[in-house]
C-alpha cells in the first residue's frame, strides 16, 4: 500500500462557545489541521493536529505536505517514515513545527494501515504475542 498524496493537510477554525480563557489569553476559535491521505488502494488514512495558534497553520500544513510528497508511492511503513524524518531534522532540529507535522503525517500512516487490515487503531499498533495485530504481509516488524 502506498500513497499518491492527494489531499493532505486541510486547515479549519472552529468558533469556542464560550471562549477559553487562560494565563495566555482568550481563544474563542480552535484550530484544526486534518490530515487525509489517500493510498492507492483506495484506503485513506486519517488524522489531525491541534496547534492552538491559528497563525502556525501556515507552517504546520506546508511542512506536513512536504513530508507526505518525499515518501509518494512508496509502501507505508509507519516506523521506518517516522525514522527516515526524523533524520533528515538533524540540522534544524527535533522540536516545534517540524516534529508535529511529522508526527501527526504518522498518524495517518498508522490509520491507513489499521484500516487495510481491519482493525481498530489500537490493535494495529500492538506487537506483543498472542494479540499480533497486523498481518504479517503488511507487518514490517517481522520482515
Amino acid at each position: 500500500m502506498s500513497i499518491p498524496v492527494r489531499r493532505c493537510g486541510a486547515s479549519v477554525s472552529i468558533r469556542l462557545e464560550p471562549p477559553v480563557v487562560s494565563k495566555l489569553g482568550l481563544f474563542d476559535r480552535w484550530p484544526l489541521v486534518l490530515i487525509d491521505l489517500d493510498t492507492e488502494e483506495g484506503i485513506v488514512g486519517r488524522s489531525y493536529l491541534e496547534p492552538y495558534l491559528e497563525r502556525s497553520m501556515r507552517y504546520l500544513v506546508p511542512a506536513i505536505r512536504d513530508f507526505a510528497e518525499v515518501r509518494k508511492s512508496r509502501p507505508i511503513a509507519p516506523l521506518d517514515d517516522f525514522r527516515t524524518g526524523r533524520a533528515g531534522l538533524d540540522l534544524i532540529g527535533l522540536e516545534g513545527v517540524s516534529m508535529i507535522a511529522l508526527t501527526g503525517l504518522g498518524m495517518a500512516t498508522w490509520h491507513a494501515l489499521a484500516k487495510a487490515a481491519n482493525l481498530p487503531l489500537a490493535a494495529s499498533r500492538s506487537r506483543s504475542p498472542p494479540h499480533r495485530a497486523l498481518p504479517p504481509q503488511l507487518d514490517r516488524a517481522s520482515q
